[in-house]
């Protein structure tokens, strides 16, 4: 057993496999064995996990963390307290976050702070009860009253909003899940799904958004309200298909 207070520090060096990692807090509860090192550990109040690989690095913040050690590598560390996970271009805050090092995936939840979960990059703010993310490629699963926020990006190649949207303005967009393909830019939002920017709106059962195209398809009871410099044009249909190359949108099927 091993017990720390009043600021404690572990820090691991980095090996071929695993980053450096240093993790800071008020109080220290760990357990182990004999020549195994460090298999459980407990950091509490002011708690900061930093870890570096080359020249990427990740900062958590949290009230406590919870980790499962194998000789002096982590396994898992589990996050609770207002959390806040920082690198270069994701943001991520929640009541409790579980890291999978190995994997490099992170799940938010509300824990016990009840919170609503936060992720965010330079393209994408999401917004819902549980957000499950893979760090590497910044792709992203989300449920629960999901909300997010689209920017536009024009300097880069997936980018794009829809092309029928202003790009110089944020789109929001709800449903009940979201699947995102950070690195594809590639955005699905099923169970009452719903695109605001102004007086434009799009709502369906699901509306699928392809940043690098600037497509856009809304299906199943898909209703249509569009600003262009000529009026507004109010549709309704099945199906409804944006396709930016061609500048159609078209109305497929009969709704409801």
């Amino acid at each position: 057993t091993i017990q720390g207070r009043d600021g404690v520090e572990l820090a691991i060096a980095a090996t071929a496999q695993e980053a450096a990692r240093t993790v800071k807090a008020r109080r220290l509860e760990g357990t182990g064995a004999e020549g195994q090192g460090l298999q459980s550990a407990r950091f509490r109040d002011d708690v900061e996990f930093r870890e570096v690989k080359g020249s990427d690095s990740r900062t958590v913040r949290a009230r406590t963390l919870d980790a499962k050690m194998a000789q002096d590598a982590f396994e898992s560390a589990l996050f609770s307290g207002n959390v806040r996970f920082d690198e270069r271009g994701l943001q991520a805050t929640g009541g409790e976050a579980l890291y999978d090092p190995a994997k490099g995936t992170l799940r938010l939840t509300a824990g016990q702070d009840r919170s609503v979960q936060r992720v965010a990059d330079e393209r994408v703010t999401v917004d819902a009860a549980i957000i499950d993310v893979t760090i590497q490629g910044r792709a992203m699963t989300a449920t629960g009253q999901v909300k997010s926020t689209l920017r536009s990006r024009p300097q880069s190649a997936d980018g794009k909003l829809p092309g029928l949207l202003k790009q110089d303005q944020p789109v929001n967009v709800s449903g009940d899940r979201l699947t995102y393909a950070g690195a594809a830019g590639k955005a699905v939002y099923d169970g009452n799904a719903a695109l605001l920017q102004g007086d434009t709106a799009i709502r369906a059962q699901q509306i699928a958004i392809d940043q690098a195209a600037g497509d856009l398809t809304a299906t199943g009871d898909a209703r249509s309200t569009l600003v262009f410099e000529s009026g507004r044009s109010i549709g309704r249909a099945a199906r409804i298909t944006y396709t930016d190359a061609k500048r159609v949108i078209s109305y497929d099927g009969v709704a409801g």
